[in-house]
């Protein structure tokens, strides 16, 4: 069954009276109908989204960069600061 097809039979919308309602009971039965036809592909709880499909080239990368961002929020000094952004441009270059 196709997702307008799905909606359309559904036909939340004409049972609420006002447009609040009718929002909210349209946005309930796409959400609800996407979830059942196309599935869910939540993987892990507190992951970063994306992460999941990400090959270990990648998160090397990312985890470099976070403990990079770590250390530049640390820094006292704004010239420490500049450094860090320096030595992020050369090695994104790369």
């Amino acid at each position: 069954m196709l997702l307008s097809e799905r909606i359309m039979e559904e036909g939340a919308w004409k049972q609420v009276e006002g447009a609040d309602a009718m929002w909210e009971a349209m946005t309930d039965c796409i959400r609800r109908s996407v979830k059942e036809i196309l599935g869910s592909s939540r993987r892990g709880g507190n992951k970063m989204k994306g992460a999941w499909w990400w090959n270990e080239k990648v998160k090397e990368k990312i985890k470099k960069k976070k403990e990079a961002y770590v250390v530049f929020l640390n820094s006292e000094t704004d010239e420490e600061r500049e450094s860090l952004v320096e030595l992020d441009i050369r090695q994104q270059k790369r």
